[in-house]
């Protein structure tokens, strides 16, 4: 059976999710695909961060679905490797103002299981690079099939959704290892999460 993904390992704690690497079909329409968050993936997977990268469209879409072989992988390798925290990637449209886009479940960061005080640090990192970044708006991960919100709930671990601004590649506003080099900074804020307890895992 086709998985129309791929899992690729590291030895670093923090996974990072790529759904919508290629076209996706949500309620029975094609979306565009985001095909920089699959290259980003790529790269910080040479650094050491576990990635999932979505490789073929099933006539599905991992980051809507509520349940989905992506997801069951994810929480495969979540428990089988104690990773402690998830970053999923998306590109906004080029029409959006914003240039990034943070989603941590809503006003009371519920995919961050606790650890709010991230978000400030989170957003400090790109605020040095860029003119617009928002928390929540106009995207909050909060969908009950949306990455970040399934795995926090159900594993208990810290997620974050980042919708980079598609302008920032199609105009080369930042290179590919720029942007690699600011998701490992993030990476390495969700790292500090607080331990949580993973025996009770589903």
């Amino acid at each position: 059976m086709k998985k129309g993904h791929i899992t690729l390992e590291g030895k670093k704690k923090i996974v990072f999710s790529s759904p919508h690497a290629v076209e996706q079909t949500r309620n029975g329409t094609i979306k565009f695909s985001e095909p920089d968050t699959g290259v980003l993936a790529m790269e910080l997977n040479k650094l050491g961060y576990p990635c999932i990268i979505k490789t073929q469209n099933l006539n599905d879409d991992a980051n809507f679905d509520l349940e989905c072989d992506y997801k069951k992988d994810l929480i495969a390798f979540i428990k089988n490797n104690q990773i402690k925290a998830v970053v999923d990637l998306h590109e906004l449209s080029n029409k959006r103002e914003q240039d990034i886009c943070i989603g941590t479940g809503g006003n009371d960061n519920k995919n961050l299981i606790g650890n709010s005080e991230l978000v400030e640090e989170i957003a400090s990192i790109f605020n040095k690079e860029f003119n617009n970044v928002t928390v929540n708006v106009p995207f909050m991960a909060s969908g009950d099939g949306t990455i970040s919100c399934y795995i926090s709930k159900r594993q208990n671990i810290p997620c974050l959704q980042i919708e980079m601004n598609s302008k920032i590649f199609m105009q080369n506003l930042k290179t590919v290892d720029e942007m690699v080099g600011l998701l490992d900074k993030v990476a390495n804020v969700m790292e500090s999460c607080n331990e949580k307890d993973i025996t009770g895992r589903e």
